[in-house]
């Protein structure tokens, strides 16, 4: 009687061999794409973190608070821009002077010097000034002695030869405050809305902070 033997060698079909391989390439090219779309984001965020508006927006926001904060509260001027003239910004009725008025360039005056007998007189509110205002759209800062301070008699706006820029591609600007009398003085709290167009990015983004001057100067 003849007995077959069925001997069965250990390994993979020819078949089982391209389904192995067919299923570890989707899973290589899964990771793959999942690791060019997590670096591709990773470098959108990081561009996003750090382009020209974010940088230009915290730059904004660092020099207009931190001015505001050391500024006196009872000796500062908001601005409306008339051709290449600054005007004060004025409530609309002296009979009702607390008003919440619009303007786009401010002058905040400050001490920038250590404690000197000038801190004992009432009159004087601040040896420096720091006036924020847009020129061919870009925010600028200009510093300077006060007095005179950053806008004449006239109008115009002196020269500083320590003149800064804050952002670029300014689309819009509005500073506000609150007036408590008919000269246009205000009550100590200045807002900036800012508007900034990145021409690479191709989208805007806009600012939106306050300051709060010191209520006892020095």
């Amino acid at each position: 009687m003849n007995t077959n033997n069925t001997k069965f060698r250990a390994g993979l079909t020819l078949v089982e061999l391209v389904i192995a391989m067919t299923a570890s390439l989707i899973v290589v090219l899964t990771v793959g794409a999942l690791l060019v779309s997590g670096h591709r984001s990773w470098n959108d965020a990081f561009e996003y973190a750090n382009g020209n508006l974010q940088v230009n927006s915290l730059e904004t926001m660092l020099a207009f608070g931190s001015v505001g904060r050391r500024s006196n509260k009872s000796d500062y001027r908001l601005y409306v821009s008339a051709g290449e003239s600054y005007l004060p910004v004025l409530p609309s009725s002296m009979f009702d002077p607390e008003e919440v008025v619009f303007g786009d360039a401010v002058e905040f005056r400050y001490w920038d010097e250590e404690l000197n007998a000038d801190f004992m007189d009432a009159d004087v509110t601040g040896n420096a000034y720091a006036f924020f205002y847009v020129d061919d759209g870009k925010l600028m800062v200009d510093r300077g002695p006060y007095p005179p301070g950053a806008v004449g008699p006239s109008g115009h706006k002196r020269h500083s030869s320590n003149s800064r820029v804050l952002a670029e591609n300014v689309e819009s600007i509005e500073f506000s405050h609150t007036t408590k009398n008919a000269a246009g003085d205000g009550k100590g709290c200045v807002k900036l809305s800012l508007r900034l167009y990145d021409p690479e990015e191709e989208r805007s983004i806009t600012v939106k902070t306050a300051t709060l001057m010191r209520n006892v100067w020095p």
